[in-house]
């Protein structure tokens, strides 16, 4: 697995490429040939990391998480299943602290 920082320009580059959205977002995850990249733009988690009024390492942590359940099949495209995957993360992060 690969985890790459970036900023939010060069992740709405990516973002529009592979999916059609040039809007900034926190993560994206690429796998191929059972290689995972996991892209977060470091731009994106810091607002988020202030947002939730957690560290910075707590939000990449998350993205990391979010990226792998990515990975292993889960979707966040609809509410449910962004729903799902929340307490997936949450359950992770309970394990690991």
């Amino acid at each position: 697995m690969v985890v790459v920082f970036t900023t939010n320009t060069y992740i709405s580059e990516l973002h529009g490429r592979y999916l059609g959205d040039p809007s900034p977002t926190d993560i994206l995850t690429f796998a191929e040939k059972g290689r995972v990249q996991i892209v977060i733009s470091l731009d994106q988690a810091k607002k988020q990391a202030q947002e939730r009024k957690i560290s910075l390492n707590q939000e990449v942590l998350l993205l990391v998480l979010h990226g792998l359940l990515h990975y292993v099949g889960h979707d966040d495209l609809n509410r449910q299943e962004w729903c799902c995957m929340k307490q997936k993360e949450f359950e992770w992060i309970a394990k690991l602290l």
